[in-house]
């Protein structure tokens, strides 16, 4: 061996862990460049109509006068702070596709480092050199680039703004969590997948007034000012929230929810019967998870609130009606931000996994499974999630 050779083994060998979190870094941009051309029925049905008619009413500057429609005549039912980014990716030189996809990989990455900030403050005893391999696996984890760079899809951006929510939480930054999951809000109405625990935490932990809560709607009335500036109102920004929740008429939309044992997801018949009865068996189990917690005197420890914080999110999606396959991203995201603390969620961390990946491809690829087997199985897998969390929060 050469001596400049050996000098470069001796380097790799000395800065391994970096070497490798490089390459890692560099195979996960290739992944998602790899799958840059991948399309689907909501980039063409939804988001490039409403790219074409933003940029057809001024871009920028005029972009979000006036409401734009998709392929099928529905109104954009995506809020005002991301059709202005639309309206900036209309002022790029590059293919609308692509614009979303980057756009969406940004928050990517921005979320893998909040991830890597949260565990290292939750696990302060960690070193950040053992944490580094881990989050090479989180750099190519499926989920996370299938559902930005495959499908275009931006629940990498509410999340990303949750997880800098938890991260102010831990820190008993009250204002500042507030102010970030306003931003959540502001972008996707998932976010409100994440209130219970905020509702939760407010009982519990008495640290902050229930008017913190009014800096929701106050950061998205400022994220809507671009739009108001052009000539929308202040209404129509919260009727694209009302209007979200009254879009869908079935049980489920592709994601295996517990009323997909009943009703398949295709038909829309048990959706008006079941609705309200969803919405309150959603609201009891929420509350006996909070009845269960502060009976036992769980300690608010900074990892036990990102168990609550999972399993509250992971109960809304499966017992709410009307979620679509994408809708489980946040729940999955804090349940690999769980597995990153605690290896004994392992186990249910692969039946969760495997779930998620099964909707992803039914999603993107029309791959067909069973409904009524795969709600069960999530089932199965939410109820050994309950035994394993539930068992470390009370032990505290």
């Amino acid at each position: 061996m050469f001596k400049f050779e050996e000098k470069i083994v001796s380097y790799i060998q000395e800065k391994k862990v970096y070497v490798v979190f490089g390459l890692f870094i560099l195979m996960s941009l290739a992944i998602r460049v790899f799958v840059r051309d991948c399309t689907n029925g909501d980039l063409e049905n939804y988001l490039l109509p409403w790219y074409e008619q933003i940029k057809a009413n001024g871009g920028l500057f005029g972009g979000l006068s006036k409401p734009v429609y998709a392929a099928n005549g529905e109104i954009c039912n995506y809020t005002f702070a991301y059709q202005f980014l639309i309206s900036i990716m209309t002022s790029l030189p590059i293919n609308p596709v692509y614009a979303y996809k980057i756009l969406s990989v940004i928050f990517d990455y921005l979320l893998i480092g909040a991830i890597f900030n949260l565990v290292s403050l939750v696990n302060e005893k960690a070193d950040k050199k053992n944490l580094v391999i881990p989050f090479c696996i989180v750099l190519i984890h499926p989920i996370i680039f299938m559902n930005s760079a495959m499908w275009g899809q931006c629940d990498s951006i509410y999340t990303f703004w949750i997880a800098v929510s938890i991260i102010c939480l831990v820190k008993e930054k009250y204002v500042k969590a507030f102010i970030f999951y306003g931003l959540a809000f502001a972008f996707k109405l998932q976010a409100i997948f994440f209130l219970p625990f905020l509702l939760f935490y407010y009982v519990y932990k008495k640290r902050y007034s229930f008017l913190y809560f009014l800096i929701i709607p106050a950061v998205v009335v400022c994220t809507g000012i671009p739009a108001f500036v052009q000539g929308r109102s202040v209404v129509e920004a919260f009727r694209i929230y009302t209007g979200n929740t009254s879009l869908y008429t079935r049980l489920a939309m592709g994601y295996p929810s517990f009323w997909t044992i009943i009703s398949d997801g295709v038909k829309t018949e048990g959706y008006y019967s079941l609705k309200l009865v969803a919405i309150a068996v959603t609201v009891c189990i929420i509350a006996a998870h909070m009845y269960y917690w502060i009976d036992k005197k769980a300690d608010l420890s900074s990892k036990n609130m990102l168990y609550m914080a999972f399993i509250l999110a992971y109960t809304t999606v499966l017992f709410l009606p009307g979620m679509h396959e994408r809708y489980g991203y946040l729940y999955e995201v804090l349940a690999l931000v769980i597995l990153l603390l605690n290896l004994k969620t392992m186990r249910c961390y692969i039946g969760l996994f495997l779930v998620s990946i099964a909707m992803y491809g039914s999603a993107i690829y029309g791959t067909a499974y069973n409904m009524v087997i795969l709600s069960i199985a999530n089932l199965l897998i939410y109820i050994y999630y309950l035994k394993v969390i539930n068992e470390e929060i009370v032990r505290g």
